[in-house]
């Protein structure tokens, strides 16, 4: 009986090991800080070295797995003290080519690496003051 009931609790445990996994695998956090299990074990390396500008607001973060062969998507959000153009010369300067989209002042910058292996767009909303400008970082394929 002894053999029995230890091959059950193994089995057992190695279920449960594998149902986290899965949780893990499939896990999409949404609207975690840099403070989080999720920042630390989620979000990849090209996402953490990105620089953000003199944030107002603690970024915060998403992931969202895609279905199919789609590329996961990462998104940071929060707002600079930077103003607008000094954004876009920051972002000029990484390469990255910007167009206005709307009379209130939304940009859109876009920019791949060089192996073109992921795209990162940034989203500059019109500044709510003068130093108060809110960005979202869309990093597709990380």
């Amino acid at each position: 009986m002894g053999l029995l009931k230890w091959a059950a609790v193994s089995i057992a445990v190695l279920l449960a090991a594998f149902l986290l996994y899965l949780k893990w695998a499939f896990w999409e956090p949404a609207g975690f800080d840099q403070d989080s299990l999720a920042y630390k074990f989620k979000v990849a390396s090209a996402v953490k070295e990105f620089p953000l500008w003199n944030p107002a607001t603690d970024p915060k973060y998403i992931i969202a797995a895609s279905d199919g062969p789609k590329p996961q998507t990462t998104v940071v959000r929060y707002t600079s003290k930077k103003s607008h153009e000094f954004l876009l010369k920051q972002l000029e300067a990484l390469h990255f080519v910007c167009e206005q989209k709307t009379p209130s002042g939304l940009r859109i910058c876009e920019s791949s690496n060089e192996e073109n292996q992921y795209v990162v767009s940034v989203w500059l909303e019109g500044q709510k003051s003068l130093n108060a400008t809110p960005i979202e970082i869309t990093f597709l394929g990380i």
